[in-house]
């Protein structure tokens, strides 16, 4: 069941319609969180549970402006939401270097981390515990393993991606699936769901066919190995044998199934033709030769620019003259699309690129403190919250390297509303007289 919000007011006199919204206040934010799960590969424009539970916010915001607060916020809570605002003032601030004229489509993805504030207040205030974004995530990655089968087996398609992009369907898929396995009770029916939840969100990474979500399973695996040596109490070397041998089986895959397709030096048409051709990632080495030339030209812009970057939104502009002095030479070459062109795939080198060295940091403090506050539950024996928050920030950190999430509203809007709410869960189930001891998982 989900733990109801601690509501001191919950009979406070009104009008019926009011009183009624009062009493449901609690409940809808669960139904914000558990939407915010469980409709981001859902739906095709995938915000929409993101909306959903900017909404709920909002709303119990509204209506319970006269409830009682959170104790006061410790430094960390401040520090953690000031790093959410210092991406969109980084772009605000280059688009003012370079004298661009206000466009809301460089505002649109940047908004998502001002947009998240409000959602983190209003976690906090509900006292919301996790429950109901575990449930989502169970059923978020749930639906994409179904989503995932059916684009494989009766569209055809090469990569199963969802309604988005490949690579953001599999990152996002593969932090469901983390997020599912927290260890916290649940229902007979949930816990049996949860188990389908986690073999469908794995079969989704798996037809999706990033190699970013693959290298981070072991990564990943090992900080998750926490739960199961405070649940069962497991000798530590089981759990970095568990790793390994994890490791092996990806890498195996890999050499089996990716590799040996393509060499690195084949020409542009030959990697189009190839990739045509096979059903299995044939193109892999030459998507690399590809990703490598456009973090050369990401670290030719920074060399010339490290302090603004070249602006906010111009890499393609800038990278296409590269291109044309033949300066770099893969661009381009995965699937012929000049799309490529776009971004970096790599959200440093793309950061560094267009918008200088120092924003680099407006994008990784607020990992690094989602980290820090990660370790810090577990100090204090929440382990459950703990661990989560730093699997989801390594991940991001890890997803980062092989694609630009910023540039995806999807991405961006599951990494912004997805770190406040860890980060205010947390928060809640700390202030919470009497939490549930770590026990077995049920």
């Amino acid at each position: 069941m989900m733990h109801e919000a601690m509501d001191p007011d919950r009979t406070s006199p009104g009008k019926p319609g009011a009183a009624l919204l009062q009493r449901d206040a609690g409940s809808l934010m669960n139904g914000g969180l558990f939407s915010a799960m469980a409709l981001t590969l859902t739906l095709p424009t995938g915000a929409g549970g993101g909306a959903v539970l900017l909404i709920c916010s909002i709303v119990y915001l509204a209506v319970r402006r006269r409830q009682p607060g959170p104790h006061p916020a410790e430094r960390r809570e401040l520090l953690f939401l000031g790093s959410m605002t210092l991406y969109p003032l980084a772009v605000a601030l280059n688009c003012l270097v370079f004298v661009e004229p206000i466009r809301w489509k460089y505002f649109d993805n940047p908004s998502r981390f001002l947009l998240a504030l409000p959602i983190y207040w209003a976690i906090r205030k509900s006292r919301a515990m996790p429950d109901a974004l575990v449930m989502g995530a169970i059923t978020g990655a749930s639906i994409a393993g179904v989503l995932a089968i059916y684009q494989w087996v009766f569209l055809g398609h090469e990569r199963s991606s969802g309604f988005s992009n490949a690579l953001p369907f599999a990152h996002i898929t593969l932090l469901l699936v983390c997020i599912a396995m927290i260890p916290i009770p649940l229902s007979g029916p949930w816990r049996r769901l949860r188990v389908f939840g986690v073999i469908s969100g794995a079969v989704a990474i798996f037809f999706s066919q990033t190699l970013g979500a693959w290298a981070a399973i072991p990564i990943l695996a090992f900080l998750m190995m926490r739960w199961i040596f405070v649940h069962y109490e497991m000798d530590k070397r089981w759990g970095v044998a568990i790793v390994v041998i994890l490791a092996g089986l990806l890498f195996l895959v890999l050499e089996m199934k990716v590799m040996p397709k393509v060499p690195v030096e084949a020409p542009r048409q030959e990697a189009v033709e190839s990739e045509r051709g096979g059903r299995f990632l044939s193109t892999i080495p030459a998507q690399v030769a590809c990703r490598i030339e456009l973090w050369r030209a990401g670290w030719t812009f920074f060399s010339r620019h490290p302090w603004f970057g070249i602006g906010f939104g111009q890499y393609q502009t800038e990278a296409k003259a590269l291109q044309e002095k033949g300066i770099i030479s893969f661009i381009g070459c995965i699937r012929g699309h000049h799309e490529t062109l776009a971004h970096a795939h790599n959200d440093f080198v793309q950061i560094g690129a267009t918008l200088g060295g120092p924003a680099i940091l407006a994008y990784l403090l607020p990992l690094i403190l989602l980290y820090c506050t990660g370790r810090h539950c577990c100090r204090r024996n929440d382990h459950e919250m703990g661990i989560i928050l730093k699997v989801y920030a390594a991940g991001h950190v890890i997803f980062s390297l092989t694609q630009t999430q910023l540039n995806h509203n999807i991405s961006t809007t599951f990494f912004a509303f997805t770190a406040v709410s860890l980060a205010a869960l947390a928060a809640n189930r700390l202030e919470t007289e009497g939490r549930p001891r770590p026990g077995s998982v049920r």
